[in-house]
């Protein structure tokens, strides 16, 4: 399977626009300017879009580790200064100083575009969560939006949502200054279009997206790590900040390329070869208020029900299939006529893809690794406790029963 880099596509904020009157003629209130603390420091919120992370560089697993499979995470305190360099980076929370370590290494090597104030960058405090696997992973450090330690998140807030039309404006996303691309050494070419749903709150984060329409599992997985990484002057209601649900295609152009990974192995990479180029649509009125979530609690805090991988049951309403993928035999199993049952294993993220996919009753013949690829292309509508979509677990059978 690629593994997949993407390109963050949000960036610098601009200044809100003024205020605009209301039906007796007053003007809503402008929003408060950000200030910084007695170190000249600030913290993200409206006004002042958090950091963003242009190169993303992987925390290895540590080699010394126990060999009992560990899971967990390391979340780290820092400062990312206005050059964008990461500074005073603390543990407050650990994994094991093995884990820690590794976790600070990859946030030093990362490269971080810095937060602004009305265009200008400026030295913004955040928290940094790396997760580590039992199956060994890349880990990749990602920043949250937010971090209360030891918080009962378990019941999160509603949050009144609107769609573009008279009185609403829609967001207006924000340029960055991107990597340079290159088609060097491209392998193959991979382009095509994707269709996603999302929530753009009053700070200008992007949450609840949901997959409108797909193209294969590699680009699906690249747009929704591009539209994740979006930031924006947010859409406004008479004049105030509100949150926005739109439609955004994005039209990806990719690269495969060969490159050595961090363990020195060669491995097939998905980069792209050009700028996302991004389309905004308004979408029907959704339902007044929603739950804010986002995948894999990058932007969640670590204990709400958006962040955890649940099993059906108990409230938790079961993912259904949208579009099942039949699995293609083996050359070696139809010589031999040999049929039977693969079980895999698998978690449904919150945008209805599958996630870890994984044998646990194999067939042998060739029949596990065409279960494996045919089920990483099943598309779900994902499962929800009380309407919010939730990470799920399951099991899928994938038959291979030859026609007589």
């Amino acid at each position: 399977m690629l593994s997949l880099l993407a390109m963050a596509t949000g960036a610098a904020w601009t200044q809100q626009p003024s205020a605009r009157p209301t039906e007796d003629g007053a003007a809503a209130a402008k929003p408060a300017q950000p200030e910084a603390d007695k170190d000249g420091v600030y913290f993200p919120g409206v006004g002042v879009p958090a950091p963003i992370v242009i190169e993303r560089v992987a925390a290895v697993y540590p080699a010394d580790a126990s060999a009992d499979a560990i899971e967990g995470e390391c979340i780290l305190s820092m400062i990312i200064g206005a050059d964008g360099t990461p500074a005073n980076i603390q543990v407050v929370h650990t994994n094991g100083v093995a884990f820690d370590n590794a976790a600070i290494d990859a946030v030093k090597q990362s490269k971080f575009a810095p937060g602004t104030v009305n265009g200008t960058p400026v030295p913004v405090h955040i928290f940094v969560r790396t997760r580590f696997f039992s199956d060994r992973r890349i880990a990749y450090p990602r920043i949250l939006n937010r971090y209360v330690a030891n918080a009962d998140s378990s019941h999160s807030a509603r949050v009144k949502v609107y769609t573009v039309g008279p009185g609403v404006t829609a967001p207006e996303l924000l340029p960055v200054k991107m990597p340079a691309f290159s088609a060097d050494k491209c392998k193959k070419k991979v382009d095509g279009k994707v269709v996603l749903s999302a929530i753009v709150d009053a700070a200008g984060l992007p949450w609840n997206l949901l997959f409108v329409r797909q193209s294969s599992p590699e680009l699906d997985q690249l747009a929704h790590q591009v539209v994740a990484a979006d930031r924006f002057n947010p859409g406004t209601h008479d004049g105030a900040p509100v949150a926005i649900w739109q439609s955004v295609e994005v039209d990806l152009q990719a690269c495969v390329r060969q490159e050595e990974n961090e363990k020195g192995e060669k491995a097939d990479w998905l980069r792209l070869r050009s700028e996302p180029v991004q389309k905004f649509a308004a979408l029907p009125q959704p339902q007044e208020e929603v739950i804010l979530v986002s995948d894999d609690s990058s932007r969640s805090d670590s204990n709400s029900i958006g962040s955890r991988i649940h099993r059906v049951g108990d409230g938790v309403w079961p993912p259904v299939v949208k579009n099942e993928v039949v699995a293609e035999y083996s050359e070696e199993a139809r010589r031999a006529k040999y049929q039977g049952v693969c079980i895999v294993s698998l978690f449904v993220d919150l945008q209805g893809l599958p996630q870890n996919v994984r044998v646990i009753r194999p067939l042998g013949m060739g029949l596990d690794e065409k279960a494996v690829e045919a089920v990483r292309k099943y598309r779900f509508k994902p499962a929800m406790i009380n309407g919010v979509p939730v990470p799920v677990a399951i099991n899928v059978e994938v038959i291979f029963r030859l026609d007589k």
